[in-house]
């Protein structure tokens, strides 16, 4: 009988997840703080837990003299940056809770003290996730971070000037605002071959605003050309700044000739987040004269100034929206009054590695 000469080949190897405490982010007010992360495995995420007291009384802790952003207001920024250049996500803490509702249908705390006209100096406690798995999508593991290819990678914390950034009427704080940070990690997985299976693309979420002056029924906005855009999460603001679903009327994405998308904001809203099934709310149930089931206290808050604008319907990256192959790429927008339209950008960007010997993630 001939002798077999086949290979026995390995199963793929399962990765080992792990959550890392960083050092925390102290306050400093008005100032940026930095935290170096740890480098070495691939990042699913980020959890970020803000503690904090602001000092009001109990007739002045209302929901209309709370902020948006409800506690995480005190940060006015909050950044990723990889090799000291490239930021990897950047927005402002008034943005976080909306951001992890849409990203991943993931609800903060609610604060039940908060703006409940009677509770002085309420101790506040929030936990948020940053998510690097690409969200709602078939392979989430496409955008893992490997940390290992990077030269630097640190958390920036810019705070708010004083205690006014939760209440407005807040004289301190009775306890100063602090974040633990936890990064949750993984190993790379390995393929039959036992070889490490690295990641194609990193995500980064950037958030752009752009100021409209009056009403307009065709404002342009370029993108900039090259990333690939898995989605775009759009949120409008009138003047306090406060949130608002009625100035924005219609969005349009379109290159050249082609137009890839075409729909009434409110239509967008209905079906652009029912089809990613994130956590929907209709006008509100008053409770206190703010929006309870928003998970915000202040009634600056609007959930429903929140749109998902997604270009892969069925989470394969193959519908995304690809600007290096398309050139110039537009949104337009139609407003009925002035306002400030936040784009916040889901963008899958290729990593170029070198050859042999020689690994270099593009971020």
């Amino acid at each position: 009988m001939a002798k077999s000469t086949s290979v026995q080949r390995r199963s793929a190897g399962p990765a080992t997840v792990i959550t890392r405490r960083q050092t925390p982010v102290t306050f400093a007010a008005g100032a940026k703080q930095i935290t170096q992360i740890t480098r070495q495995l691939a990042m699913r995420g980020i959890y970020l837990h803000l503690t904090v007291t602001p000092t009001v009384t109990g007739a002045n802790n209302t929901a209309a003299n709370t902020k948006l952003g409800d506690e995480w207001a005190c940060v006015q920024k909050i950044e990723l940056i990889a090799n000291g250049t490239t930021t990897l996500f950047s927005f402002a803490g008034s943005d976080i809770k909306s951001m992890c509702r849409i990203l991943y249908g993931f609800q903060p705390r609610i604060n039940t003290t908060l703006g409940d006209g009677a509770t002085a100096n309420p101790a506040l406690d929030s936990t948020v996730w940053i998510p690097f798995l690409n969200p709602r999508s078939i392979r989430p593991f496409d955008t893992l971070l490997f940390t290992g290819e990077l030269s630097d990678l640190r958390l920036e914390v810019t705070w708010a000037a004083d205690q006014t950034s939760i209440n407005g009427t807040a004289t301190g704080f009775t306890v100063a605002p602090s974040i633990e940070v936890y990064t949750r990690e993984q190993t790379l997985p390995t393929d039959a071959n036992g070889q490490p299976v690295l990641p194609n693309f990193y995500r980064r979420t950037l958030k752009i605003p752009v100021q409209i002056s009056g009403a307009n029924s065709a404002f342009r906005y370029q993108l900039n050309t090259g990333p690939i855009y898995r989605g775009l999460i759009l949120n409008e603001l009138s003047g306090v700044p406060a949130e608002s679903h009625t100035i924005l009327t219609n969005v349009k994405v379109f290159s050249g000739p082609t137009t890839f998308i075409d729909v009434n904001a409110e239509s967008l809203y209905e079906f652009g987040n029912e089809q990613a099934k994130i956590p929907q709310f209709q006008y509100g149930i008053a409770a206190g004269g703010f929006f309870q089931s928003s998970g915000q206290a202040s009634t600056a808050a609007d959930p429903r100034s929140w749109r998902w604008l997604d270009f892969c319907d069925d989470g394969r990256m193959s519908e995304a929206l690809d600007t290096d192959s398309i050139g110039d790429t537009f949104l337009e927008f139609n407003v009925n009054a002035a306002a400030t339209i936040n784009i916040f950008t889901q963008e899958l960007l290729r990593i170029n590695r070198g050859g042999s010997g020689n690994v270099t993630a593009s971020a």
